[in-house]
């Protein structure tokens, strides 16, 4: 039976194992992290130190998962409200 990709938003299903595929990684780094929040590297370690920006560790790498980042960016846009 062949394999068919079906496109749902950002993600990509293949219909023959069910097994959904992010076109988007599931945590960044430190300087991927800073260019999407339009901020430097060194803020964005300051935030984490601070405790202000949730970070996990894998091996000697940092990296803040997306849902961290999503959740801290509604939460400024609500208190900027």
């Amino acid at each position: 039976m062949p394999r068919v990709a079906v496109v749902y938003g950002s993600a990509m299903r293949d219909s023959a194992d069910g097994a959904t595929h992010d076109s988007e990684p599931r945590a960044f780094s430190i300087p991927e992290a800073a260019k999407l929040l339009s901020l430097g590297t060194r803020k964005v370690e300051y935030m984490i130190q601070s405790g202000e920006l949730k970070s996990i560790k894998i091996g000697r790498s940092r990296r803040i998962p997306r849902k961290v980042l999503e959740d801290f960016l509604e939460e400024k846009q609500k208190l900027a409200s």
